[in-house]
Parts: C-alpha cells; sequence; structure tokens
C-alpha cells in the first residue's frame, strides 16, 4: 500500500512538471509530492523507533542537532527533562515533520535562543508556543513551515523579543502574516523578514516595544502593513521602491537610523519633498550602489555614515556640516579615493572627526585606521 502511495505521489510529480501550466501551481504540487514522499520513506526507515531515542543529561544548556536522521518521536525524547537547556540549535534535518507537543516542550523553562536551519519537511512549531521562556527565534530556509495555526494565530511564544524569519518564500501560507500572530508580541523588539518574495501583506508592526525592523527582499509588500506603525529605532531595507513605500504612507517618520542592505541598485534616490531631519545614522551594506544622492548633503540630523562591502561605490557627494564618523570597510575604490592628502574624496572627508578606515595589510589580515579630523 505504501509503495502504491509513493507511485501516484510520483506520477503527481511528472504530471505537474510537464504540464507547465501555472509555474506556482506547479511549484506547490511537486513541493507536497515530494513532501508526502519523504514521510514515507521515513515511515520505512523506521519501523522501530524504540532503538532510535536519545535521552540527555537534564543538566546540558547547550544542543546541536544537525544534519541527522531524527523523527518527531525521537527530538520529543531528546528534549524531555532539559530544564537547564539556553540554546537549541536544529539544522539539515529532512526526517523532521513537527516539534513536540505542548506537554513535552514545557518543561524548556531556561530555552532562551532557539534556531532552526534548512529543515525542508517541518510543517509544524507544535506546542512552541508554550515555551514563554524564549527570548529569541531565527527561522531560516524551512520551506514547508506554517507559522500559523488553524485559527492563523502565530505559533510563537508572547515573551518572544527578537524574530527572524529568512527564506522561507515557497510556501503560499505566508503570504500574509495575520495580524492575530504577531500582534500578541508584546515583547518583540526586533523584526527580521528577509527573502520572502511572495508575501503581500503583513500585520502586527504595531507591536508596543518594537524598535528594530528589517525587512529585506519583499518586493510585494503594500502600504497597508504599515497603516498602524509606531516610531522605530532603525530600519533596515534593500529597495528604494520600499523607501517609496514608507514616504508615501502619511505621517510615516524615518526612524534615527536607516539601513540598506543588499541594494542592488546602481543608485538611490532622497526625495527632496521628503523629511529626512529625524535621520541620524546612515548605513549601506553588501550593496552594489555606485553613486549617492547630492541631496544628501541636506540631511542636517545626519552624525554617521557607514560603507560596508560596497564594492562599486568610489565617489561621494557632500556631506552635511553635522556628519561626526565616517566608516569604510570592504570598500577598496572608495577607500583609495578617501585617503590623505591627494584622494579624490579626501576634500569631502577631510572634516568629519572620526574616521575609520579598513585595509589589508602586508600579512594578509585586515586592519583599520582611525583618524581624527
Amino acid at each position: 500500500m505504501m509503495n502504491d502511495d509513493k507511485s501516484a505521489q510520483l506520477l503527481t510529480m511528472e504530471s505537474a512538471i510537464q504540464s507547465g501550466n501555472d509555474e506556482a501551481l506547479v511549484e506547490e504540487n511537486t513541493i507536497e509530492a515530494w513532501l508526502s514522499c519523504q514521510e514515507q520513506r521515513i515511515k520505512l526507515i523506521y519501523t522501530r523507533p524504540t532503538e532510535n531515542l536519545l535521552h540527555l543529561p537534564s543538566s546540558l544548556s547547550f544542543l546541536t542537532l544537525s544534519s541527522c536522521s531524527l523523527t518527531n518521536g525521537a527530538l520529543a525524547v531528546c528534549l524531555q527533562g532539559l530544564t537547564s537547556l539556553k540554546r537549541l540549535h536544529i539544522a539539515q534535518i529532512m526526517s523532521l515533520t513537527s516539534f513536540p507537543s505542548p506537554e513535552v516542550l514545557q518543561c524548556l523553562s531556561a530555552l532562551k535562543k532557539l534556531y532552526i536551519h534548512s529543515c525542508w519537511c517541518l510543517r509544524s512549531l507544535g506546542g512552541l508556543r508554550e515555551v514563554t521562556s524564549l527570548s529569541e527565534v531565527e527561522i531560516d530556509s524551512c520551506i514547508s513551515l506554517e507559522l500559523v495555526d488553524g485559527n492563523g494565530i502565530a505559533t510563537i511564544p508572547s515573551s518572544l523579543e527578537k524574530l527572524s524569519i529568512s527564506g522561507c518564500h515557497f510556501h503560499h501560507k505566508l503570504q500574509k502574516l495575520c495580524i492575530i500572530g504577531f500582534g500578541h508580541l508584546h515583547s518583540l523588539e526586533s523584526l527580521s523578514l528577509n527573502n520572502m518574495p511572495d508575501m503581500c501583506f503583513l500585520e502586527g508592526l504595531s507591536c508596543p516595544n518594537l524598535q528594530d525592523v528589517h525587512l529585506i527582499n519583499i518586493p510585494k509588500l503594500t502600504a497597508e502593513s504599515f497603516s498602524q506603525h509606531h516610531a522605530w529605532k532603525s530600519f533596515t531595507i534593500s529597495s528604494s521602491e520600499m523607501l517609496s513605500l514608507m514616504l508615501s504612507i502619511k505621517d510615516f517618520k524615518l526612524p534615527e537610523k536607516l539601513y540598506f542592505k543588499h541594494y542592488d541598485e546602481p543608485s538611490i534616490k532622497f526625495e527632496s519633498s521628503a523629511n529626512f531631519t529625524s535621520i541620524k545614522s546612515l548605513e549601506f551594506s553588501d550593496s552594489k550602489v555606485m553613486s549617492l544622492p547630492r541631496s544628501l548633503e541636506n540631511l542636517s540630523c545626519l552624525e554617521r555614515i557607514a560603507f560596508i562591502q560596497c564594492p562599486n561605490l568610489s565617489s561621494l557627494p557632500v556631506f552635511p556640516s553635522s556628519l561626526q564618523q565616517i566608516e569604510i570597510r570592504g570598500c577598496e575604490c572608495l577607500k583609495r579615493t578617501c585617503q590623505a592628502p591627494n584622494g579624490e574624496n579626501w576634500p569631502k572627508v577631510e572634516h568629519i572627526r572620526w574616521k575609520l578606515f579598513e585595509f589589508s595589510n602586508y600579512k594578509g589580515g585586515v586592519s583599520f585606521t582611525i583618524q581624527m579630523g
């Protein structure tokens, strides 16, 4: 019977690939069929589960489970009684489909940090919501994971202070994270969402303690997601479209710290009509930007600017007199043009009090030079 089920799923995968009518539907059907085959394979492998149970000492404080054939039941046994566990890291376990029940996870009374990476078959976080000691959760490349239960409530505890979700872009249910899911995270201070190109709507950005927001490669996000936002301390984005979207929202106030990460456009534009006076720190990292706007001079409260791993950037605009610190790391072209006394950009940075430049020394290492104006 099991072989018949696998054959049917393989036929589903084959027909989905051959049809090619709807790319999104083909992708979803293929993933579902592949997951079903994985589940059937796991049942065949673990016909005697008692031989695969793992008992660990209750004094354990850090646990990493990686690249092993661990079943749902075996994980439950692993975690039972780990009352001292502070950090749990689970990575690349393709046989895992669900976290244990609330009864099992409630014993993790000391758990502070949870990292889940590349567990492609993981569908449910089980009773994770009951682990009220958790303060930080990071989920990366778990393409089958459903973050909400049947009632649309996120399966993460309200005690969370830092949440990072990355690379979960294949699952259609991630197109919308409901307000019920994030609205109960009253302790949330940092939210990072990366590489989720299909997500259109995000609610819950009005969490009262939310200070740091990272939205990287979420091109379909709409302005409605920010209708009830409050002032943040820092905001990290990856495109000019996201910046324009923010500025189009009535009464939206830019935070003190504005960061551009993985910005793949050659230039950036600051609209002259926008109010940038709230920005004190501006940073570009891992970006392909080649030029900066002249209007940067109008950021009258700007105190710090940083360029990290921006290999295409070689020239700088005139900076405002308020600027006190400039940092250049991993930008060889820019670093050369900012050297005293003959660098092309030296006259533009000479007045800045703190200049932090990274350079490679003759031994192949990395060093820093700090210059005071």
